[in-house]
């Protein structure tokens, strides 16, 4: 509780004395790994996640956290491994199959990341993140079929209706799916609405790329 009311410095305390009489304390192990998470001390967080996959290797919250501080850090089959180990031991885990779809695509490799962004949509059907990755993988694979393109036009639409219209990666994954589609006027009128978003949103580097994405569909051109 402490931890997550924000008590930072009381939570690594509390922690620290519970490991002091139970040095395989999973949830103290873990906390403490959360902890050094935040502080962007990721040295000494992944020694804690380590420490609790030591003291219960079937933790299935060690092994997912360890796969996130791992992908954060760029070790990305690392991080595979240890979300894959997440999933033996809760198979189907919505957050880890999507954490592995994500390190998938990460590493170039967009077929196995589909597949386990399928698998999360099959049970949460509204997570926005692979809805949002999903369509825009279809819309822009380098070889396209009608299926997949149509797909991403549904997941396009799917994810802003959920959002309200008001996520602009989304919008902009929808342009793509658009255009894909040969719907460059929608795409175009889509692309606008996300700009607008990111105005308010003063994301720079989103604004520069999707300025370039509006661009495409205005020279009648999809993204690749």
């Amino acid at each position: 509780m402490l931890y997550i009311s924000g008590k930072i410095d009381e939570a690594e305390l509390y922690f620290k004395n519970v490991i002091e009489y139970d040095p395989k304390s999973v949830d103290a192990l873990v906390g403490l790994g959360n902890i050094y998470f935040t502080k962007r001390n990721y040295e000494i967080s992944e020694y804690y996640y380590r420490d609790a996959i030591a003291a219960d290797p079937n933790s299935f919250k060690a092994h997912f956290l360890l796969g996130k501080l791992l992908a954060e850090t760029h070790r990305l089959k690392s991080s595979i491994e240890a979300f894959e180990t997440a999933l033996r031991l809760d198979p189907g885990n919505p957050e880890a199959e999507y954490r592995l779809g994500v390190a998938f695509d990460d590493l170039g490799m967009r077929d196995r990341a589909n597949l386990h962004y399928k698998r999360v949509l099959e049970k949460e059907p509204k997570h926005w993140n692979a809805i949002n990755n999903l369509c825009w993988n279809m819309a822009t694979a380098p070889r396209k079929n009608k299926h997949d393109l149509a797909e991403a036009v549904r997941l396009g639409e799917l994810g802003c209706k959920l959002t309200n219209y008001k996520h602009y990666v989304l919008l902009d994954s929808l342009a793509a799916a658009y255009a894909a589609v040969g719907r460059y006027e929608d795409a175009v009128k889509t692309s606008k609405m996300a700009l607008r978003l990111i105005k308010n949103a003063e994301d720079e580097s989103a604004f520069v790329e999707i300025k370039k994405h509006l661009q495409l569909f205005e020279s009648g051109k999809p993204c690749m």
